[in-house]
């Protein structure tokens, strides 16, 4: 059985140039390596015996995120296409507005992840370009 990522996450290689993974992306052995977060995971990493190795796919940088598992009985009926990113600049434009986005649109996107606190405006809105999630 193939391990899959069920997450986006950043990994950093040698040269500490971040590199941003998610799911469907095949990763190298390297970044297989480094990932010892086994919640990222559809399988048991110790379930892989084949090597996928793909050219690097550099990224900004962001806050790995863990999934969470839907809230049960959950009847948010948001679908990614009725949410609007919030401002890049002014009034709106904070961490806090964008984070609430993410939130919302990563649900949406059936991806449930987490944010932290205090990730930054910067990391938020990479992470939702690295998932393919609309930013403007």
């Amino acid at each position: 059985m193939s391990k899959k990522l069920n997450t986006f996450v950043t990994v950093h290689d040698e040269d500490f140039a971040a590199h941003t993974f998610g799911p469907g992306d095949k990763l190298p052995k390297w970044a297989k390596d480094k990932i010892t977060n086994p919640n990222v995971w559809t399988t048991s990493p110790d379930e892989d015996s084949d090597s996928q190795e793909t050219p690097e796919n550099p990224s900004g940088t962001g806050t790995a995120a863990t999934p969470e598992p839907p809230a049960a009985g959950s009847t948010e009926s948001e679908d990614a296409g009725s949410l609007t990113p919030p401002p890049k600049v002014g009034a709106g434009s904070g961490a806090d507005a964008w984070r609430d986005y993410a939130v919302k649109a990563t649900k949406a996107a059936g991806l449930n992840v987490d944010f932290a606190e205090d990730a930054k405006r910067g990391d938020i809105i990479q992470a939702l370009e690295d998932a393919k999630i609309a930013t403007a």
